[in-house]
This record gives C-alpha cells, structure tokens and sequence, in this order.
C-alpha cells in the first residue's frame, strides 16, 4: 500500500509547476532555439546576402583603386576606412539584431517570461566529482551523446546530398564573370541553407515534444504529494471541520 502510495503516476499540479519554474526549473528544447536562430540567419542571408557582397566588393574596389594614388602616411585612406567600417556595420548589426531576436523569442516562447537566480546559485553538490562522474556516465548523458551523433549524422548527409546534387554547377563556374561565380555561390549556399534549416525545423519539433514529455514525467506526483500539497495550501481538512 505504502509503494502504490508513493508511485509517481499523478500529472504535476499548477502550483508544483509555478514552484519549479521561479527555480528556473522548465521544459525547454534547446534545439528550438537553436533552429529559429539558424532559420533566420538562412533568411536575412538570402534576403540580403547579394547586396551586402556587392556594396562589400564596391567598398573593396574603391579602396584598392585610391590605395595606389593616395599616401597612407598622410591618412588620406582613412576616410575611405571609415566609410568601409560604417557600411559593414550597417549590414552586421540588423543581422546580429535578427539573430538575437530569435534566440530571445525561441526561449521565452517555450516558457515565458523567468527571472530566477537559483540555476546561478552557488551549489556544492556540482562540485562533488562522485556526483560529476555519475552524471557524465548516466543513461540520461549516454542517450544525449547518442542523439547528438544521430542529428550530426543527418545533417551530414543532407549537406552531403545537396552538394552532390549541385556538383554539376561547379564545372561551369570557371566561365563565368567573378559577379556571376559569387551570384551562382550565394544562391548554391542559400539552397543549402533551407534544406538544413527545414531539417532543423523536423528535429526540433520532435525534440520539442520530447522534452516536454520528459519534464511533464520528472515533475510527476504521488498521491501523497498530491494532498500533502492541499493541506499545506487549503490546511487539514478534519481541522477545519473541527474549527
């Protein structure tokens, strides 16, 4: 009776989960984020990968075109520098503004907004090897590793069939203008790109529904819990019935 009493079969209840989550303690997929963050990295590329390699190549012939006829000594390039440094950071930042978006949106998406310190609390017990040594060598680090060979191994192979499929472009590459060879690389790349985005798009979703499983399991409650938890909310119900 006690063991049935004890067994973890009750689904976690709303406060348990409010609980765990001001520890820093939610379901949330990492390959998500990552996913959203590489999907947009893919779009913004595709979206303006052409014009930023041609406003960088502009920028490149002009400096090498006034290199030969201004002294550097007398800091006539540096005004051509400068300019060099502004537009590339024009370019950068809406991409690095776009990337951190996403990483922002893939995170608080999955378990809105968590200001808690206790993940970056100091705990001894992380500290203990014994402990560490049982963490690298459980079944949980084991399937992790298992998991990250499998995704290197498809995302290997899709890169590997997409480049086959596009090694018939290559030999015709010399024949082309040095605009038409970054054009062709650009657009060869950008197919790439999606195709590993949408497979990043298939593993994240599957490792989505794991996570949330495997945390809806590890948060699991005994009956005991159950109404331990109702009497430490609501109180002993024979004493309110007493009073």
């Amino acid at each position: 009776m006690a063991e049935q009493e004890f067994d973890r079969n009750e689904a976690a209840t709303p406060y348990k989960l409010q609980k765990a989550k001001e520890k820093g303690q939610v379901s949330k997929s990492a390959d998500v984020v990552s996913a959203l963050v590489f999907v947009v990295a893919v779009s913004y590329l595709a979206w303006q990968g052409w014009e930023m390699t041609r406003s960088q190549f502009r920028l490149d012939q002009l400096l090498l075109s006034h290199a030969t006829i201004l002294d550097p000594g007398g800091g006539a390039l540096w005004p051509i520098v400068a300019r060099m440094l502004k537009e590339t950071l024009l370019w950068i930042a809406p991409f690095c503004a776009a990337v951190t978006i996403a990483a922002v949106v893939g995170n608080v998406g999955q378990t809105g907004p968590i200001l808690s310190f206790d993940p970056i609390t100091m705990d001894f017990d992380r500290l203990n090897p014994v402990n560490g040594f049982k963490r690298v060598l459980s079944l949980r680090a084991l399937f992790d590793a298992l998991r990250a060979c499998v995704k290197l191994l498809l995302l290997g192979g899709t890169a590997y069939y997409a480049l086959k499929n596009l090694a018939p472009q290559f030999y015709s590459l010399s024949s082309l203008s040095p605009w038409g060879y970054v054009h062709v690389l650009i657009a060869d790349l950008g197919s790439l790109g999606f195709k590993m985005a949408l497979l990043l798009g298939i593993i994240a979703a599957v490792d989505w529904i794991f996570t949330r499983r495997e945390f809806a399991k590890k948060m699991r409650m005994s009956k005991r819990e159950v109404k331990d938890e109702h009497k430490q909310r609501e109180g002993d119900p024979r004493v309110r019935a007493h009073a």
